[in-house]
C-alpha cells in the first residue's frame, strides 16, 4: 500500500529540506559576496579605462570604497558620497566634488569619469582588477589596484 504524502508528513519533510537547502544556498551566496566585498573595499583603485578607452596622461583618477563612503580623485577635483554594495550591485549616492578649475584635457577626463560614475549600477571583480558596469552589464569603468 502506498501512503499519500499528507498521511505520514512526507510533504512537511520535503518542505523542510527545501527550506533548509534555500537557507544554505542563501548563506553561501552571502558569504561569497562578503569575500568579494572584502576584496573590493579598502583599496584605492586606479582608473584604467572609461567606456573602453584607456586612460593616459599625468593624472590617474581613483576610487576608494570603504565603510559606506565612496571617494576619490576625479581628475583635478576630489569627490565623495555614499554607496551600497550587495550581490554585484553597486549603488552610488549623490557625489559631492570640490570645484577647482582644471587644466585643459584634465577637465574632459574629469567630466567623462563623473558622468560614467553616475551611470554605474553593478560591479564585478576581474583577475586583473575591477569593473563598474551599467544596467546592461557593460563595463563603464575598469580599474587596477595600485
Amino acid at each position: 500500500r502506498i501512503a499519500s504524502a499528507g498521511s505520514h508528513g512526507y510533504g512537511r519533510v520535503m518542505r523542510s529540506r527545501t527550506a533548509a537547502g534555500i537557507l544554505i544556498a542563501s548563506l553561501l551566496a552571502t558569504a561569497c559576496g562578503s569575500d568579494d566585498n572584502a576584496r573590493i573595499e579598502g583599496v584605492e583603485w586606479q582608473l584604467r579605462s572609461i567606456d573602453g578607452a584607456e586612460i593616459s596622461g599625468p593624472v590617474v583618477p581613483t576610487l576608494l570604497l570603504a565603510d559606506g563612503r565612496a571617494s576619490g580623485l576625479a581628475g583635478c577635483n576630489r569627490f565623495t558620497g555614499t554607496y551600497t554594495l550587495e550581490n554585484g550591485s553597486l549603488v552610488l549616492g549623490p557625489l559631492a566634488t570640490t570645484r577647482m578649475a582644471c587644466a585643459p584635457g584634465i577637465d574632459d577626463l574629469e567630466l567623462a569619469y563623473l558622468t560614467a560614475l553616475d551611470r554605474v549600477t553593478g560591479i564585478t571583480t576581474k583577475s586583473d582588477g575591477l569593473a563598474l558596469t551599467d544596467a546592461d552589464s557593460t563595463d563603464l569603468l575598469t580599474y587596477v589596484a595600485p
